[in-house]
């Protein structure tokens, strides 16, 4: 059985990189009390989102497609929340808009494999 090799160019490390720290710095905002405000289901639907994007960054990392398939997927669904809750963060729309731009052109070089 035959498998390709494919390399990570180092723009997608820093942006992995980039991922996991904001993540790792996003995780205790499930726990604050401005995210408890919000509902009682809402922590939990939060933390499943950030962890949904943390598993994204690793497919990622991995020049695997459904990273960034994965990726756009917990983008939609945390806008379509904070639109329910109108907790609407402008830097982030633009910080994931910038990836994805920037994804597309890699995109076709990804590993269509799991």
């Amino acid at each position: 059985m035959g498998y390709t090799h494919y390399t990570r160019p180092k723009s997608i490390t820093v942006v992995c990189v980039l991922g996991f720290l904001l993540v790792i710095f996003g995780m205790p905002t499930v726990f604050s009390p401005d995210t408890r405000k919000l509902g009682d289901f809402f922590p939990a639907l939060y933390g499943a989102l950030i962890s949904l994007r943390f598993i994204a960054y690793i497919g990622l990392w991995h020049y695997k497609r459904w990273g960034v398939e994965m990726l756009l997927t917990t983008f939609v669904a945390q806008i379509s929340v904070d639109l329910i809750f109108t907790e609407i963060s402008p830097v982030s729309i633009v910080y994931h808009l910038g990836i994805f731009i920037f994804l597309f052109f890699h995109y076709r070089k990804m590993d269509s494999n799991l």
